[in-house]
């Protein structure tokens, strides 16, 4: 006797078979409300920050995917960034080096995030 569709079990991938993304949530920092949104303080932060993921995720960085959040409450995070590194340690220095992170613009909260194999290939065009 076969099982039916309604008793098969679905299929759960096993943790060792997946690969082990960082996601770095950015969360608004100390300095994150001293700077007017449309001041060129703001600007030039928001710049520099884009300029560093935007290489990183379009060159032979880490970054393989982020960009903003668009939550209105204060309380979640205002952007992400899904890295390629080797440990947790490596992804949190790679986070806190972004330059908004630095300044203060934002805090980092960095984790730990399991995929299906092949979601973020080496070889993209353009990237690692």
């Amino acid at each position: 006797m076969t099982a039916s569709r309604s008793d098969a079990q679905p299929f759960l991938p096993r943790p060792e078979d997946l690969e082990t993304f960082y996601v770095a949530f950015l969360y608004p920092g100390v300095g994150y409300s001293d700077a007017e949104p449309r001041s060129e303080e703001h600007r030039a932060i928001m710049q520099t920050h884009v300029a560093y993921v935007w290489s990183s995720q379009h060159g032979d960085g880490p970054a393989v995917a982020g960009g903003p959040l668009m939550a209105a409450d204060q309380s979640l995070p205002k952007g992400m960034t899904v890295l390629r590194a080797a440990s947790l340690s490596e992804a949190q220095h790679l986070a806190a080096i972004d330059p908004a992170v630095v300044t203060g613009h934002f805090r980092v909260v960095v984790v730990p995030w399991l995929v299906a194999p092949g979601r973020f290939p080496r070889d993209r065009p353009g990237g690692t």
